[in-house]
């Protein structure tokens, strides 16, 4: 039975046009136990696959891998609980991670679906500027669409010798100078609609006096004695809840964030 379903997610997954992450799934089963079958979107317009899928019902949390392909999520309900929520967290092009969640209630007969949330986003959304304004080095994040209800970025600016870091949307380097080679890397923290993306990136610039501006390096022709730099991004082990604040320890049953890294400590 479960062979069969799983043929039908992924033919749902290559035919539906849905509007969110989580128009895909559906649930079957009774109130005491019943089943999330979530399937890979392959839309054509966001080819998101699935990696891990948790329902919290009562005090319990129930969680499943899905190993980037279709997979079918068993939820226990002995104590007829009439509420569940279940989030999924997906990965488009092995790059980009989406988390959806919905809500269900039980009317006596199946689980209905009370509120869905994941609007469509892609990191390609994200651009950056990096200029030298103001004599120094400045960078800024923008035309992410749609708009967030919340942004938290974090930079690194590196050039041979060190590394320098900010928060926020925009920011400033008057460390870096003209002949500085520089790796520009940023992680940005999404949130909208009860969606969470996160969008990392960098780029290696030099500043080109016939432009007047820093460039990316991969567009320059024939310079010698520049090599491109590359920056081992320190971990440093911090934990952040869904909204950016550092936390003293490690929460359970909710997701978090380490060395941007999404993870989910289960309850016991």
């Amino acid at each position: 039975m479960k062979k069969i379903l799983l043929l039908i997610l992924v033919s749902l997954g290559l035919q539906l046009q849905a509007q969110t992450l989580c128009d895909y799934t559906y649930t079957i089963g009774n109130q005491s136990q019943f089943e999330v079958a979530i399937p890979i979107t392959g839309n054509g317009i966001l080819n998101a696959v699935p990696l891990y899928v948790w329902t919290t019902i009562g005090m319990n949390t129930y969680e499943d891998s899905c190993f980037s392909g279709p997979c079918t999520h068993i939820i226990y309900n002995p104590l007829l609980e009439d509420t569940a929520t279940t989030c999924i967290s997906y990965i488009e092009n092995g790059v980009d991670t989406f988390i959806c969640c919905f809500e269900q209630y039980w009317d006596g007969q199946f689980w209905q679906r009370q509120m869905m949330f994941q609007p469509w986003f892609s990191c390609d959304s994200i651009t950056y500027t990096a200029s030298q304004g103001n004599l120094m080095f400045e960078v800024g994040l923008s035309n992410y669409n749609p708009v967030a209800d919340s942004l938290d970025v974090f930079w690194s600016v590196c050039n041979a010798t060190s590394c320098y870091s900010g928060e926020g949307q925009f920011n400033a380097f008057p460390q870096i100078i003209l002949t500085d080679t520089l790796k520009v890397c940023y992680d940005a923290f999404y949130y909208y609609s009860d969606t969470t993306a996160l969008c990392n990136h960098c780029d290696s610039m030099v500043y080109s006096p016939a432009v007047g501006d820093w460039i990316l390096y991969n567009t320059q022709n024939n310079n010698v004695g520049i090599e491109e730099l590359v920056i081992d991004r320190v971990n440093d082990n911090k934990i952040y809840d869904m909204l950016g604040r550092e936390l003293s320890e490690i929460p359970t049953g909710v997701l978090y964030i380490k060395n941007r890294r999404f993870y989910f400590k289960t309850k016991r």
